[in-house]
């Protein structure tokens, strides 16, 4: 069974480890991924396992020798940051599968944990599903909701859909690859957010307390700028809801 593994960070990186445990070697895996800081675990994995992988960018139609040289059976798509053609998905007899942050078809698309939060939604979760031609579109493999808590950041939330992707990745490989399991149908109304910084990671002082305080822990997320207000001509960054209401205050 060869696997074409297009997967990026910290999901890329822990699905690999279960991946690794569902095949024969690691030469039946072929990764396409990117070269940045966020993904140095996975790369170091690749390397580590002396496993065939590309970096992109790179040309579509390089890209398609390499993957038809490799003769993958499936496509595993885990956090890849990009649409994956069609030409590409027929290169694999099984087609392609893909783990998407959220509980489809709502939250189609990209940043699903901070609008998730934004929104005030109180549970979300993880969908396994097989990819088409189009982003978050194909048949339903598996889903696992989750609560959101009232002190869940995008990070915290973050963290626990991995912890729930990975945690259940056999079973979507066995259902998958064992058992043929054709999947569901997207039912519901879909909601689709591109590839965007919220509201430009900006508060707007006219929405209600509570989107104000929603909005500040969907911004939350180590090492990248807080939600920011524009205030007396300055932009400050705003790491909590006691800090906006004391300057709101002055």
């Amino acid at each position: 069974m060869n696997v074409l593994y297009c997967a990026y960070g910290e999901a890329g990186h822990l699905v690999f480890d279960k991946l690794l445990l569902n095949i024969d070697n690691s030469d039946s895996i072929f990764c396409i991924t990117y070269d940045t800081s966020e993904n140095i675990n996975l790369l170091d994995q690749l390397k580590y396992h002396k496993t065939r992988y590309s970096l992109l960018p790179i040309t579509e139609k390089s890209l398609v020798d390499e993957i038809n040289d490799f003769s993958p059976d499936i496509i595993i798509s885990i956090y890849y940051r990009h649409l994956i053609s069609e030409s590409i998905l027929n290169l694999a007899d099984m087609g392609g599968i893909n783990l998407h942050p959220s509980l489809l078809p709502k939250y189609r698309g990209t940043f699903s944990c901070p609008w998730a939060i934004i929104n005030g939604e109180k549970v979300t979760g993880i969908t396994y599903h097989y990819m088409n031609e189009k982003f978050d579109d194909g048949n339903i493999i598996f889903q696992k909701s989750v609560n959101i808590l009232k002190n869940d950041t995008a990070y915290t939330l973050y963290n626990k859909l991995i912890n729930i992707a990975v945690n259940n990745f056999d079973k979507v490989y066995d259902l998958v690859l064992n058992k043929r399991y054709k999947g569901s149908p997207q039912n519901g109304q879909s909601t689709y957010y591109p590839r965007q910084l919220p509201y430009g990671g900006f508060i707007d002082e006219n929405w209600s307390l509570d989107k104000i305080e929603r909005f500040i822990r969907a911004m939350n997320w180590p090492n990248r700028p807080y939600a920011k207000l524009s205030y007396n001509d300055k932009e400050i960054e705003i790491k909590n809801m006691e800090q906006y209401l004391s300057i709101i205050k002055e």
